[in-house]
């Protein structure tokens, strides 16, 4: 069972990798070696994914594994632009405090 979820976080999380950093990928113009590089960026998503704690967890146990959730997902996703693109043209409209709180939210 854990590794149906890990491989299913794993594939979920690579697809979203590359369509949601794809421009900002081309955009670079040359990429240093000490750049980290999709199978990089994967393999290290593997290694946090098996810390992970499952079964009846403990309620330090759950604190970690929400700190580890909120690591993961900032680290590979662009919270600011995964806002614009869930807000599309309402984004524009609305104030700055609401942008700022809706990615909060987000």
């Amino acid at each position: 069972m854990k590794k149906i979820f890990k491989a299913s976080v794993i594939s979920a999380a690579f697809v979203c990798f590359f369509l949601l950093t794809q421009p900002t990928i081309s955009a670079q113009t040359k990429a240093s070696p000490e750049e980290e590089t999709p199978t990089k960026a994967i393999q290290h998503l593997d290694k946090m994914l098996d810390q992970f704690h499952i079964g009846t967890l403990t309620p330090k146990q759950e604190e970690e594994n929400h700190e580890l959730k909120r690591k993961i997902i900032r680290g590979t996703f662009n919270i600011n632009e995964l806002a614009k693109l869930a807000l599309a043209g309402h984004w524009e409209k609305i104030t700055k405090e609401e942008q700022e709180n809706f990615v909060k939210l987000l």
